[in-house]
């Protein structure tokens, strides 16, 4: 389910921006590595989400439980922020502001879909955008 406002070419120009090749950063100790492809993926806070780990820092994690603690508390939060950007691209508001609609809501203790519709009016999009965003950059990975 696509969002109603963008048309097609907005979201696919969007889209294209995402997941280049040619480098990475790596999660673990944030710098770009030119690398063909990272030596280890750190699981995110999603399925099917991971975020790439350079050489040196793949073998300082399979040697400290700490290390390897701490970036993936970084690994859930980039990929919390990735989503949330990517949410926020295909409905076409600023990331912040659907960060900061996401924690009034979350204080609600609304569930699911009433949160959704709620940060839908929060944000003064058309309903069902964010739910449709949602859906759109979660399922992008599977098989159609």
């Amino acid at each position: 389910m696509n969002p109603r406002h963008l048309t097609h070419d907005a979201q696919a120009s969007a889209l294209a921006e995402w997941g280049r090749g040619g480098s990475f950063r790596c999660v673990a100790c944030g710098r770009d590595c030119t690398d063909e492809r990272p030596a280890l993926a750190v699981p995110t806070a999603f399925p099917g989400f991971a975020l790439g780990a350079c050489g040196a820092c793949a073998r300082r994690l399979s040697q400290s439980a700490g290390y390897r603690r701490q970036t993936a508390k970084n690994a859930r939060l980039a990929g919390l922020r990735c989503v949330c950007q990517r949410v926020a691209d295909l409905i076409g508001v600023d990331d912040q502001a659907l960060t900061e609609a996401f924690r009034s809501v979350a204080t609600r203790h609304e569930p699911g879909p009433a949160a959704l519709r709620l940060v839908d009016s929060m944000l003064g999009v058309p309903a069902g955008s964010v739910d449709g965003a949602m859906k759109s950059v979660l399922n992008c990975g599977g098989k159609q």
